[in-house]
């Protein structure tokens, strides 16, 4: 079983994290930290919780760019260079940019030995080197079952490489496409060609050998989530390039975005990340802990305690201090779910399911790991069994 940040991909162009994604839900993220400190192993990493303001403009030389890597990652452990028209391991021509990420960039490539249309994800040094071993485990633990409904949600890994870079080694991860029905003459007519915004130092200075001199937006492939009907959506885990096997290895930091950490990461940094973790759907600053605590409850005794703002923003017993409270299960649901429903004409959702919901997404958000459910648990419970695996077993069937 791997822990995993886990994006959904509704009907985008390629399978990876970055790009054409209608929505997201991310499971679990984790990293490596053998022992808690403030330094970081990967050389980049630091740069990418500091802002321009922070870290001064001798570590922040670029004029930012919006939609486009942080430039400073071209650096030892960080990105490879790449450029429309290049050859990758000499079988993959570089047709468009589709996206990055804090380890990657992900490039629309033609592979001259079949003639078709894949993605490639062309990693840092520093990244995982086990994600393409990963994906291909999970990959073939579901191509062997006719009937598993995970079979084509976990995206066909066809070729890994790595390429020597200026800074290092880059591993490199080739990947089907979602959207098959892209052609040669489909993309110059229906999304145009590559656009270059150039690259400028602060200081005006020429750019290092390191750096291109040009970059490249991503090409936006999708299709807005509103134009897609049920039937049409296809869902496809992607990105594991911080999965890991719980049973061959402990980690302790997680690196999963702030909205979706689990509490116990950051109140118990000396228990390894677990299994349970993955159910739970938390931020854990301060100002999103006044939100969990509204809706739920208090946070168990020792972690209450290490609450830095608890006197500032509660009363001892938990009710709202010095601020207006957040929305209740109830105010929330109406005002997301109801009231969108009603001004789209679509029927509401029944008192019986609301609470069937209800007791669905609590069962997902509890603090401590023990106490949450199993995923089994979540697939067996009882709106999953009445109303939603029904209903996507007729959309499957369409």
């Amino acid at each position: 079983m791997y822990h995993e940040a886990v994006y959904i991909n509704t009907n985008s162009a390629f399978p990876d994290a970055f790009g054409a994604v209608s929505y997201w839900f991310v499971i679990q993220q984790n990293q490596t930290k053998p022992a808690l400190s403030q330094s970081s192993s990967r050389p980049f990493l630091d740069l990418l919780s500091q802002s321009p303001k922070t870290i001064g403009f001798s570590r922040h030389p670029y004029e930012p760019i919006e939609g486009v890597e942080r430039l400073e990652i071209y650096c030892v452990g960080g990105y490879h260079p790449i450029n429309i028209g290049d050859h990758i391991h000499t079988r993959y021509q570089v047709v468009q940019k589709l996206g990055h990420g804090a380890y990657s960039t992900i490039w629309l490539v033609r592979d001259q030995r079949h003639g078709k249309y894949v993605a490639i994800k062309v990693c840092t040094v520093d990244s995982n080197p086990f994600e393409f071993s990963v994906l291909s485990e999970l990959s073939d633990s579901q191509q062997s079952s006719s009937t598993s409904l995970g079979k084509t949600m976990i995206p066909q890994g066809l070729d890994n490489f790595e390429i020597q870079g200026p800074k290092g080694i880059n591993p490199c991860y080739v990947s089907i496409l979602t959207r098959m029905s892209l052609s040669g003459a489909d993309l110059p007519s229906k999304y145009g060609g590559p656009e270059l915004v150039v690259i400028r130092r602060f200081d005006g200075q020429p750019l290092p050998s390191n750096i291109p001199p040009k970059a490249i937006l991503p090409i936006w492939l999708g299709e807005a989530s509103g134009e897609i009907i049920l039937p049409e959506a296809k869902i496809q885990f992607s990105d594991f390039g911080e999965a890991f096997s719980h049973t061959n290895q402990d980690k302790f930091k997680s690196h999963t975005p702030l909205v979706s950490r689990p509490p116990d990461a950051r109140f118990e940094p000396y228990t390894p990340l677990s299994l349970p973790s993955d159910i739970c759907m938390f931020a854990t600053e301060d100002s999103i802990t006044c939100e969990q605590v509204d809706a739920l409850d208090l946070l168990p005794r020792e972690w209450w305690s290490k609450s830095e703002e608890r006197h500032i923003k509660f009363t001892e017993d938990g009710r709202p201090l010095n601020r207006e409270p957040y929305w209740s299960w109830e105010e929330s649901f109406e005002q997301d779910i109801q009231q969108p429903r009603h001004r789209k004409a679509m029927p509401l959702i029944e008192p019986t399911e609301r609470d069937a919901i209800f007791k669905m997404l609590k069962s997902t958000l509890k603090f401590r790991p023990e106490n949450l459910f199993t995923a089994k648990q979540i697939i067996d419970c009882e709106w999953m069994v009445k109303w939603a695996l029904p209903e996507y077993e007729k959309i499957r069937k369409r």
